[in-house]
């Protein structure tokens, strides 16, 4: 890490990649960059790769990535967030809301609620 820029725990450091079910319908090129990042894309303020893009892309693919979008509207509002979160696979909700809980200390009661709720 550079002194003059630490670094902090961030999602990034608690996602791995999904297993991927090979009847999910993904384009690997796209899934590939964001497991491994883009080629000649070092840069000092950004992620090369995105884990957690990554992760819900092998879970979701095109199909399901579509039908999140339908529920990703600006602003978000309660209603959609709650559509959004349900077009997701449950298991993903939860994994992903465990290591926010970490992160986010002012959203851990909600987010173990969200917890909760998206585990079987």
């Amino acid at each position: 890490p550079d002194p003059n820029h630490p670094t902090s725990p961030g999602i990034e450091d608690f996602i791995t990649p999904a297993r991927r079910d090979m009847s999910i319908k993904i384009n690997q090129t796209v899934y590939d960059i964001l497991k491994n990042g883009r080629e000649g894309g070092d840069t000092h303020f950004d992620l090369q790769n995105s884990p957690l893009a990554a992760y819900l892309y092998g879970m979701v693919g095109e199909k399901g990535l579509d039908r999140c979008l339908e529920h990703a509207v600006c602003p978000m509002d309660k209603e959609n967030a709650k559509l959004l979160l349900d077009s997701l696979p449950r298991e993903s909700v939860a994994y992903i809301a465990t290591p926010c809980a970490i992160l986010a200390e002012s959203r851990k009661d909600r987010l173990s609620e969200i917890i909760k709720e998206y585990s079987d």
